[in-house]
Formats: C-alpha cells, structure tokens, sequence
C-alpha cells in the first residue's frame, strides 16, 4: 500500500514485489474496500481428504524426470 500511496502502477508494484499485477490488484482492492483489516488474508483449510491425496501421491508415486519428490523441484 506505501508504493501505491508514493503513485507507482499496478505493474511497477508486482515488479517490485515480484508477483503478478493480479495480486497487487486484490490486495489493493481489500485495502480501498476495507482498510487495514482487508490486508488480513483468510485462512485456508485443506480437508482431510485433500491431506490424504498429497500424502498418498507422495508416497505412491514419483514425479515426472524425476527420482523422488523434492521441495526444490519446480513445476
């Protein structure tokens, strides 16, 4: 919100950033529709099901060009 107060663009924001201009447009957005308390971002929950998919996939199979699963494989 400070780089948007000093006049930079949506675009200069999420280069800065470095996010997309989607991001900074939502977050910009929560900021003029609800003050501070828009800049609070939900919690997410993912249901037991969805933990046990990940869980399974990582134990069941392995990625593509890959051996084994890594936090440093990108997709």
């Amino acid at each position: 919100m400070l780089l948007a107060a000093d006049g930079k663009s949506n675009l200069n924001i999420a280069d800065i950033l470095a996010v997309t201009p989607l991001t900074v447009s939502k977050w910009r957005k929560r900021f003029a529709g609800q003050g501070l308390d828009g800049l609070h971002d939900e919690p997410r929950k993912l249901s037991d099901d969805a933990v046990a998919a990940v869980v399974r996939k990582t134990l069941e199979e392995t990625p593509r060009d890959a051996t084994h699963w890594s936090l440093r494989l990108h997709g």
